[in-house]
């Protein structure tokens, strides 16, 4: 007879202020959402999630989102955030998302 164990995970409801998220990166059919203290699971899309708070985030790359509060410099193809997290801009965006965050920021 065979022994079969089932990994239980753990589901916690978390409130974040969405002030405090510097951005957030696709991770299959779910999404990370990253702060300055640590990350988070969500099981929403990214696309569920930006049209959520659109007014909020800028899509910078197709698997990221990014809070123009935390953007420090924009170079070519890539965001500096203000702690150092460097965020990649696709090349067909850039300038669209160069002169959004340049309005915003």
């Amino acid at each position: 007879m065979k022994k079969y164990t089932r990994k239980m995970s753990v589901q916690v409801l978390v409130f974040l202020d969405r002030s405090w998220i510097a951005y957030v990166e696709s991770s299959g059919s779910h999404c990370v959402i990253y702060t300055i203290d640590g990350s988070f699971e969500s099981v929403q899309s990214l696309k569920v999630f930006e049209r959520r708070y659109r007014d909020m985030f800028v899509r910078c790359h197709e698997n990221y989102l990014v809070n123009p509060e935390y953007v420090s410099r924009i170079s070519r193809y890539r965001i500096e955030l203000t702690y150092g997290k460097v965020i990649p801009i696709s090349e067909k965006n850039y300038t669209a998302v160069k002169t959004k965050l340049s309005h915003i920021t």
